[in-house]
C-alpha cells in the first residue's frame, strides 16, 4: 500500500505497488517492473486503474499525468 498516493484526480484512492519480474533473456539493469494499481470511486462508479512501467518514476508519472487530465475534464 502506498501512503503517498491517496488522491486520484481529486478523488480518494487506494494505491497498491507491485513489482513484475523481468523474464527477458537480457534484462535491462534499470528495469524494476513497477505496477501501480489504483482503486478509486469517480461519480457512482468504482474504478481500478493499472499503471505499468519499467521504472517507478515512469509509473508515477503516468499516474500523475492521468490524474491531472481527469481533473481538467
Amino acid at each position: 500500500m502506498r501512503d503517498d498516493l491517496t488522491d486520484f484526480g481529486g478523488n480518494p484512492a487506494t494505491t497498491v505497488h507491485f513489482h513484475k519480474i523481468d523474464t527477458s533473456d537480457e534484462p535491462d539493469p534499470n528495469y524494476d517492473g513497477t505496477l501501480l494499481s489504483v482503486f478509486t470511486d469517480i461519480g457512482d462508479t468504482r474504478w481500478v486503474l493499472d499503471f505499468s512501467a519499467s521504472t517507478r518514476k515512469e509509473a508515477e508519472d503516468l499516474f500523475h499525468n492521468t490524474a491531472s487530465t481527469l481533473k481538467k475534464q
